[in-house]
């Protein structure tokens, strides 16, 4: 997950953004430069969280974007 401190320059994470292990997902706000910031959950389960899709940061952020190097297929 790419939480909005991500976002926004501050902290580290190791969770995956891919959209494709979200559910319930609701958009909650949008940044500056348009990129959304969602609440949802991880289908694996769990709480609810705070982010931003990957699929959108690679657009609109594509600086911020890694493409995970496990082989999963997931961004």
């Amino acid at each position: 997950m790419l939480g909005l401190g991500n976002v926004l320059g501050v902290g580290n994470t190791t969770k995956t953004s891919d959209r494709r292990l979200k559910t319930d997902i609701q958009t909650i706000g949008v940044l500056g430069d348009g990129l959304k910031v969602y609440s949802y959950r991880y289908k694996s389960g769990g709480p609810v969280h705070i982010g931003v899709m990957a699929d959108e940061v690679a657009v609109l952020r594509p600086q911020a974007y890694i493409k995970c190097g496990a082989g999963d297929g997931f961004d």
